[in-house]
């Protein structure tokens, strides 16, 4: 690739230039080595070697400005290239801030004359670009204009002052067609006008041949090409005229079309050939940056669907063709939808052990996890001090009895019943202890295990009366409780079966008929969600209260597009009704 050509003509094409370099890395990873260098190659290009090998470890622009020995401000711009190799040119110019983005975009058209000289033939390639000095002035007129419409009309007038045109016209083409873009000195047209549609004729012409066409003839070409349109313009105008195509490779980019009162001499031709090489690339870039965003996707979707079917022998069509009716499966076809929710297991029964009375924990025979039948002891309170009491009641009960007997030997009828009275009252009171000293005695009320309670570390602890110690639950029968997400209650109906995947058996399923939906609602942060009964079709032994895993309800058939759509769907909704009026 020739760098140092190309070199020399990009700091042509940009202003007051003060030094510049291409360099590149032989190697992945290695250092950057200096390619070509502008003016001269004996300049000094330590500093510009530098700027390059930072935007190559970049991969990225790299701006940087200071002050040359005379205390100019100078500004270094690095741009890598597009090429097979990491290439990275720098330029050094008179640091002006409000330029650095029109100079970088111009560093990028830049690429674009770089493929040019590529694809031009080893004898054209190996040596200097063969460019007049004055032609110059063309592709700075182009690039000194940012947008594609000013930079055509600047480039065109320049042609026009340079050949001495009468008018000058460049078309770019639009898939078949030729559209006219822009005319020497900024004339206005109208493309619905006959004077655009006939220089459309003209450059539509052009590219149906292939090669540049002038009219009229000289006599040895007149009898091998055709071009009637050309030669109807020049006969109407009575001037000749001159198109010529703007390609790249062998993809036809444009036409140019030049009208004169002399014909174009082989010299002449042979510079515009060679400007319309450079123009076509540039104009070509310039297109593809101010093209739309639907417009970059669409032709994102072209490239693609080529590179696809030209790959593999052109087997990547038939997988394009096989991923295309799998997205027509997919939007058109339905399933069955499923409604996921955080599931747990609870007993359908749970009963709470509670202290009978104030007092103080002596023995734990049992505590949460394990299970336990009917009247086993699970925990004992410490009884003394009723122990105590009951044996001084037992002594005043039998005070009172040896009262009343005495009474009724001594036939005080009226004292004997008060004694009768009070050993009745005492007799109650050791009942009631009685009572209690069994309560002491925590017993499980049903075949269970228990899911709360612990007091195998708390014994000698108080206790008050009523406080939970334990609960159970039992082991065959359970509930299901489902958190469904309140986007997702309106489609669960009571009736309707699901799986259950438990975090301790993930590789098991369990059936279950949801029973009651939306009981209660809890808060989660700024979720809701509603709490969900359900029934387990099938118990299995190794269940336990409290274990939590995620079930899926099946709520009914959909079709997959709106199981893939409905959540957006419904939040959009509602977004636009709170902005609407």
């Amino acid at each position: 690739m020739d760098y140092p050509a190309w070199l020399d003509l990009q700091c042509r094409m940009l202003p007051n230039v003060q030094r510049a370099i291409v360099a590149l890395a032989a190697e992945p990873g290695q250092s950057l080595q200096l390619m070509a260098s502008w003016p001269q190659q004996t300049i000094a290009t330590s500093d510009l070697l530098d700027t390059a090998n930072l935007a190559a470890s970049r991969r990225a622009p790299v701006v940087s400005v200071a002050e040359d020995a005379s205390g100019r401000s100078m500004m270094l711009l690095a741009q890598t290239l597009a090429t097979p190799q990491a290439a990275v040119i720098v330029v050094e110019l008179p640091a002006q801030h409000e330029q650095q983005k029109l100079l970088l975009q111009l560093l990028a058209w830049g690429e674009s004359w770089l493929q040019l000289l590529a694809q031009q033939p080893a004898s054209t390639a190996s040596g200097d670009i063969e460019v007049p000095e004055q032609d110059y002035s063309v592709l700075a007129a182009a690039c000194s204009e940012p947008l594609l419409k000013p930079s055509i009309e600047a480039a065109a007038t320049c042609l026009a002052q340079l050949f001495g045109c009468q008018q000058v016209a460049i078309g770019l083409k639009s898939g078949e067609d030729v559209v006219l873009q822009g005319l020497a000195h900024n004339t206005a047209f109208n493309v619905k006008t006959n004077m655009a549609r006939s220089v459309e004729e003209l450059m539509a012409e052009c590219l149906q041949h292939g090669h540049a066409l002038q009219a009229p003839h000289t006599l040895a070409a007149a009898q091998t090409i055709a071009c009637p349109a050309h030669q109807h313009y020049a006969k109407l105008h009575k001037a000749p005229i001159y198109s010529l195509p703007m390609c790249r490779q062998d993809q036809q980019l444009g036409v140019l079309s030049l009208q004169r009162d002399q014909p174009f001499n082989t010299e002449e031709e042979q510079r515009l050939a060679t400007l319309s090489g450079f123009l076509g690339a540039l104009f070509e870039a310039k297109q593809l940056s101010e093209r739309s965003l639907i417009q970059r996707g669409r032709d994102s979707l072209r490239q693609g669907w080529a590179a696809a079917v030209s790959s593999h022998d052109g087997r990547g069509k038939y997988l394009l063709v096989a991923v295309a009716v799998c997205l027509g499966l997919l939007l058109m076809g339905s399933g069955t939808h499923r409604v996921a929710a955080a599931a747990k297991l609870e007993g359908v029964i749970q009963r709470a052990v509670v202290a009978p009375i104030d007092g103080y924990v002596s023995q734990a025979h049992a505590r949460a996890g394990e299970s336990v039948s009917l009247g086993q002891v699970i925990a004992e309170l410490d009884d003394t001090e009723l122990k105590l009491e009951y044996r001084r009641l037992q002594n005043q009960h039998d005070e009172y009895q040896q009262q009343y007997r005495k009474e009724l030997a001594d036939r005080n009828l009226a004292q004997s019943q008060i004694v009768h009275s009070q050993m009745a009252q005492a007799a109650a009171e050791l009942q009631l202890l009685q009572e209690q000293l069994k309560r002491t005695q925590l017993t499980v009320p049903f075949d269970g295990v228990i899911i709360e309670g612990d007091l195998s570390r708390s014994l000698g602890a108080p206790v008050s009366k009523g406080q939970v110690l334990f609960e159970i639950a039992p082991l065959n029968e359970y509930r299901l409780v489902l958190n469904i997400d309140e986007r997702d209650v309106p489609h669960v109906k009571a009736g309707q079966h699901g799986r259950l995947f438990l975090n301790a058996y993930p590789d098991t399923a369990i059936e279950f008929e949801v029973s009651d939906v939306a009981t209660v609602f809890e808060r989660d942060g700024a979720l809701i969600s509603y709490r969900t009964e359900a029934r387990l079709l099938k118990n299995a032994l190794f269940l336990r209260p409290g274990m939590q895993g995620l079930a899926k309800v099946d709520v009914g058939e959909r079709r997959y597009s709106w199981m893939l759509s409905h959540s957006f769907v419904d939040w959009l909704s509602l977004k636009l009704w709170a902005w609407l009026p």
